[in-house]
């Protein structure tokens, strides 16, 4: 009975090894991609003119003053590397009420080659 204990363990021992090595190279592909979006991407200051909730029926995108949960984008304008005024969407949602946050700049990147796709630099 005890080859059973030994065996069990060392398959324990490979399957929490190979786990770490996976989320490890995982993480590394992260760090690449975002070391590559700072040396690629241009960074400009942009401001919060809106912000948008996710919801509503067939997951429609309505203003955020009519709603008070659901998932909030802010709507950044900004001007591109080649100086036009871009407004969009921002990538990434948060849960918390945001509609005080209209006007407030931040910093972000900016692909030259697609003027409407940002990341956000920090939170906002």
């Amino acid at each position: 009975m005890d080859w059973l204990f030994e065996t069990l363990s060392t398959f324990n021992s490979a399957m929490m090894f190979l786990a770490g090595s996976f989320f490890t190279f995982a993480g590394g592909l992260f760090m690449l991609s975002f070391a590559h979006e700072y040396r690629t991407h241009r960074k400009v200051r942009g401001t919060i003119v809106d912000v948008s909730v996710q919801g509503g029926r067939g997951g429609a995108t309505v203003p955020a003053r009519r709603r008070r949960h659901g998932l909030y984008s802010p709507i950044i304008e900004y001007s591109s590397p080649e100086g036009a005024r871009v407004r969009a969407f921002a990538r990434s949602w948060s849960t918390r009420l945001a509609n005080r946050l209209s006007g407030r700049s931040l910093d972000i990147l900016v692909d030259p080659a697609v003027p409407q796709l940002f990341r956000l630099v920090g939170a906002w």
